[in-house]
């Protein structure tokens, strides 16, 4: 007796129709998981001048005149 004989065809198609899928699903949400995960970071987008100017008043380390003289040259 064989697995192809007989009544046991129709139960293999099914388990066919079933098992494929399912291993297909699961291998493309095993690659997709893992990309994410493995992924490198990006890299930081730099400061516009104005973020910098901004960030170094907020600091502390520019006074507003300061402030106020360099984000005018800058926009020029």
């Amino acid at each position: 007796m064989g697995w192809f004989d007989g009544g046991h065809m129709g139960f293999m198609w099914i388990i066919w129709l079933v098992a494929i899928p399912l291993v297909v699903w699961g291998l493309y949400s095993l690659g997709k998981g893992a990309s994410g995960r493995a992924s490198l970071p990006k890299p930081p987008v730099p400061e516009s001048p104005e973020q910098v100017l901004k960030r170094r008043y907020a600091n502390g380390e520019l006074d507003r005149a300061d402030f106020e003289q360099r984000l005018a040259d800058i926009r020029r």
